[in-house]
């Protein structure tokens, strides 16, 4: 029977956490490190986990030379020190302890580089969908959107606002006569209803019209009336028995009635 002088340290890449182990390589995985750790030899060592941004796993070539952009292919896992542990490939992340590289892709909203223990928010004017779709970390904000730090999916700029290409946030535009609808016009920086009197086609800008090509409105013509808010598809005629031989009639009272024996009655 031997003697406890004839026990050998634990081989470099297993950890022998037992009594009475025989033969640790017959032994299939039991003894194995432990995916995400390396094991030195020697007595009563504790398998190490490998540093946030670093991984072991089957995989795993031990002793290769490590670059950010390497990626580690090999067949096995006999790992014994820190240098056995592979960066982290882009768009995914290792923390502390990790065995299979792509157990934990990038979330949403973030960056990860090659070598990632913990995630970097992504970047103001720019936006990072996560789950290493293609290994994008991050593209630049469309035009018409905008997007905050932390986005994942661009943010669509509102109808007043501009949003250049790389925007963090939207910038607020003064209104354009453009921007008004028909039966209003553009009064300083918001669209106000068209006056009485008068009638607002399109793009108007001038509270009392008078030139339609110029200022997109006109006057309310003889033989109408114009209420508030007029539109060429809104003006109204005087009603029959009624006249109306001026301008700018702003309602139905306007409208006077025909004399007695005239053609209009």
């Amino acid at each position: 029977m031997g003697t406890q002088n004839d026990c050998l340290p634990c081989k470099a890449g297993y950890h022998c956490f037992e009594k009475g182990i025989g033969n640790i390589v017959s032994s299939g995985d039991k003894y194995k490190c432990p995916p995400g750790h390396f094991c030195a030899s020697g007595y009563n060592y504790e398998p190490v986990s490998c540093i946030g941004g670093s991984y072991i796993d089957d995989l795993t070539s031990p002793t290769q030379a490590i670059t950010f952009e390497q990626v580690f292919v090999g067949s096995t896992n006999i790992a014994d020190n820190i240098e056995d542990c592979g960066f982290c490939p882009r768009g995914y992340l290792c923390p502390p302890g990790t065995g299979y590289r792509y157990t934990n892709p990038c979330p949403a909203g973030y960056i990860c580089p090659a070598g990632s223990g913990y995630p970097v928010m992504c970047p103001a004017g720019f936006y990072c969908q996560g789950t290493c779709r293609g290994c994008v970390e991050s593209e630049e904000c469309p035009e018409g959107s905008y997007c905050p730090a932390g986005t994942d999916i661009p943010k669509p700029c509102g109808a007043k606002e501009v949003c250049a290409k790389g925007s963090a946030g939207p910038s607020v535009r003064g209104l354009r006569a453009e921007d008004c609808e028909p039966g209003s016009y553009l009064n300083v920086d918001d669209c106000h209803k068209c006056e009485p009197g008068f009638v607002c086609v399109f793009h108007t800008s001038q509270k009392y019209p008078v030139d339609l090509e110029k200022e997109g409105g006109y006057e309310c013509p003889v033989g109408y009336y114009c209420p508030g808010g007029t539109t060429e598809k809104t003006i109204k005629k005087c009603p029959v028995g009624t006249f109306r031989r001026t301008r700018r009639a702003k309602s139905i009272e306007d409208c006077l009635p025909c004399p007695a024996g005239s053609a209009q009655n």
